[in-house]
C-alpha cells in the first residue's frame, strides 16, 4: 500500500505487521557460531553454509535416499530461543532439539516437535521443496522454551522420495523481543515517529482550508446534508429490521455440532448458523438436533447416526444463509447427491424431523409402572437366591424389606436406577463384614513417586484394532503423563497411535494437518519405561 520510491512507514504500522509475523521485528538474531559435527554433507551445498543465513546457501546430505540427516549448530552465546525461521530443501519432516555445551548427545530436548514441510503427494510430484515455515513462542516446547541453551541439533528426514538430496536452505534463531527497543527500519522501510495529532474519520477535512469557499456557503452544504440523511433515514433502517428478525428466527429450534472443519472456515459456518438463530455445542449431547460433517463414516458420524440425529453437509448452513430462508435438512444428507432449490414446506419438513427425533427419546425415556414393579420384584428374588449362601449377613437386613420402596411421582429409568443402587448397597454393607483388622492395613504410610509431564500439550488418537490389554495400558499411560486422548480426529490432534501399516486415511489427515506424527505403541511403552520424553524418529509409521 506504500509507493516503492518511498518506502517509509510510521512505528505503529511497522509493529502491525510484526505481529502478524510472530513480533521477529523485535527479537534479537542469535548468532551462530560454529558447526559442531553433522551426520553427512555434499561436497558443494557443506554443512557451514548454514552460519550465514542471509546468504541462503543450503546444506544437502552426501547421498540420495538417507533414512536421516542432521546437524548440530554451536550458538555464540546461551540465550532462550523464542523464534525459529526455518527454510527447506525437500526435506519432508524437520525436528529441532536443544542441549547445552559439555552435555551427553543423549541429553537433547525437544525444542520443536517434527513438523511437515512437504506431504507424500509434494514429494512425489517436487512441490513446495523449498518452503519456509516461521515459529514463534507458541508452537514452541513450553517447558523448556524459557530456559537458556547454546547448542542446537536439527533433524531433517524425507522417508517419501529416495531419490532426491535434502537438507536445509537457511534457519535462523531469535531471542526474547525487547519491548523498550523503538523501531527505525522494518526490513527496507524507514520508520517516521508517529503523529501527535488526534485521527478521527473527518479530521483531514477539518485541518483544509479552502479560500475560495464564502463562509455563507458552508451552512448551505451541511444543511442540505442533513435534510438529506432525515429523508434517506425511513428508508434504509426499516426494511432491514423487518429481514434481520425474520434471519434470526429461522434455526430457532435447532442445535448443531460442526465436525471435520478447520478454522478461518468452521468460524464462518459457526457465525453463519448462529445468525439464524440456531445454538452451538461443542460435543453432542441429548439437546443436539443436527450434526453438520464434512466426512462421512468418522467417529463422531457413526455415534450421531446411532443416536438417531440429523446429520447434514456444510451447504445446508451455506445455502439457508444465503437464500435466507430454512432448506429442508434432508436434501442435504450424505445419501443424496444434489440439493434442490428450496419450497414453502422445507421447515415444516425439518420441524417433523427434530420432533420425531424428541418422541423417540421421550418414548425410550418412559417406562410403565408395572416394568418397574417387575423389575424391583426380580432384584428382590435374585437377593433371596443369593442371601443363604453369606452367613454373616444378619436377619435384620434382609433384602426384600429394603425392596419396598414407593415412589409419589412417575417411576422412569432413574428411579429404577435409584431402587437397585439401594438393595446393591444394602447388598455390599452385608458382604464388606471381614475379620481383618482395621490397624493391619496402613495406606497412609505408602509413598509413590511423582510422574513427570512428558506428554504435556499432546493430543492422542488410537488408531486402528488394539486388544483389550494394549488399549488399557496405551490409554494409562498417556493419562499418566499428563497427555491427552481424543476419541476422533480433529486439529487438536499431534499424535495418532497406530499399530498398523500406512494408511490411505493417514495421506487424507495429513493433507488437512500437515503436522500429524504417525507413531508405534512401542514408542509409549519406551518414554514409560525411562520416565523421559524419547524422539520418536526411531518409531514413526511411514510409507512403504
Amino acid at each position: 500500500f506504500l509507493p516503492t520510491t518511498c518506502p517509509i512507514l510510521t512505528t505503529a504500522q511497522a509493529r502491525f505487521l510484526s505481529s502478524r509475523r510472530f513480533d521477529f521485528s523485535l527479537m534479537p538474531d542469535l548468532p551462530i557460531s560454529d558447526v559442531v559435527s553433522f551426520s553427512s554433507e555434499d561436497p558443494t551445498h557443506c554443512a557451514k553454509n548454514l552460519l550465514k543465513a542471509d546468504a541462503f546457501r543450503k546444506w544437502n546430505c552426501r547421498e540420495a535416499g538417507e533414512k536421516q540427516a542432521s546437524v548440530i549448530l554451536q550458538l555464540e552465546k546461551a540465550s532462550e530461543i523464542h523464534g525459529i525461521d526455518i527454510g527447506n530443501d525437500w526435506s519432508a519432516f524437520i525436528e529441532v532439539l536443544v542441549s547445552r555445551s559439555g552435555s551427553d548427545d543423549s541429553d537433547y530436548k525437544v525444542l520443536l516437535v517434527m513438523s511437515s514441510f512437504m506431504s507424500p503427494s509434494d514429494c512425489k510430484n517436487g512441490a513446495n521443496a523449498n518452503r519456509v515455515r516461521m515459529f514463534g513462542k507458541d508452537n514452541l516446547n513450553k517447558v523448556i522454551v524459557d530456559e537458556k541453551w547454546d547448542r542446537v541439533k536439527i533433524v531433517c528426514t524425507q522417508p517419501y522420495n529416495k531419490t532426491v538430496k535434502y537438507g536445509l536452505s537457511f534457519v535462523r534463531f531469535m531471542g526474547p523481543s525487547d519491548s523498550s527497543k523503538s523501531l527505525s527500519s522494518f526490513g527496507a522501510f524507514k520508520l517516521r515517529e508517529d503523529s501527535s495529532d488526534d485521527l478521527r474519520v473527518g479530521s483531514a477535512f477539518e485541518r483544509r482550508t479552502d479560500v475560495q469557499t464564502s463562509p455563507t456557503q458552508v451552512p448551505a452544504r451541511l444543511a442540505t446534508t442533513e435534510t438529506k440523511k432525515v429523508v434517506d433515514k425511513p428508508k434504509n433502517d426499516e426494511p432491514p429490521a423487518k429481514k434481520q428478525k425474520l434471519l434470526n428466527q429461522i434455526m430457532s429450534d435447532v442445535t448443531f455440532v460442526l465436525s471435520g472443519f478447520q478454522n478461518p472456515y468452521r468460524g464462518e459456518l459457526r457465525d453463519k448458523a448462529l445468525a439464524m438463530g440456531a445454538k452451538y455445542s461443542s460435543d453432542w449431547n441429548h439437546k443436539c438436533t443436527h450434526l453438520i460433517c464434512a466426512f462421512p463414516n468418522t467417529p463422531k458420524f457413526n455415534q450421531v447416526k446411532s443416536a438417531g440425529g440429523v446429520i447434514v453437509k456444510k451447504e445446508w448452513i451455506l445455502e439457508s444463509h444465503r437464500q435466507q430462508t430454512r432448506l429442508p435438512a434432508n436434501r442435504y444428507g450424505f445419501e443424496s447427491r444434489t440439493a434442490l432449490p428450496s419450497d414453502s414446506s422445507s421447515e415444516e419438513e425439518d420441524s417433523e424431523e427434530i420432533g420425531s427425533i424428541a418422541r423417540k427419546k421421550k418414548k425410550g425415556s418412559a417406562k410403565p409402572r408395572q416394568n418397574v414393579q417387575k423389575k424391583i420384584e426380580s432384584e428382590s428374588s435374585d437377593e433371596e437366591k443369593i442371601q443363604p449362601v453369606s452367613s454373616r449377613a444378619p436377619p435384620s437386613s434382609s433384602v426384600p424389606k429394603k425392596s419396598k420402596i414407593v415412589y409419589d411421582s412417575e417411576d422412569t429409568d432413574d428411579e429404577i436406577q435409584k431402587v437397585i443402587n439401594v438393595v446393591s448397597k444394602n447388598k455390599q454393607e452385608d458382604e464388606g463384614e471381614t475379620d481383618v483388622d482395621d490397624d493391619v492395613i496402613q495406606q497412609d504410610d505408602v509413598k509413590f513417586e511423582p510422574l513427570p509431564d512428558l506428554f504435556t500439550d499432546f493430543h492422542f488418537l488410537l488408531y486402528g484394532n488394539f486388544s483389550e490389554e494394549v488399549e488399557r495400558r496405551l490409554k494409562r499411560y498417556i493419562t499418566a503423563y499428563n497427555g491427552v486422548l481424543e476419541n476422533y480426529m480433529n486439529e487438536k490432534v499431534t499424535y495418532v497411535v497406530t499399530a498398523s501399516k500406512w494408511d490411505d486415511n493417514f495421506d487424507k489427515a495429513l493433507a488437512d494437518n500437515s503436522s500429524l506424527q504417525f507413531v508405534k505403541p512401542t514408542w509409549i511403552y519406551t518414554c514409560h519405561e525411562q520416565k523421559k520424553l524419547i524422539p520418536h524418529q526411531k518409531y514413526a509409521v511411514t510409507p512403504q
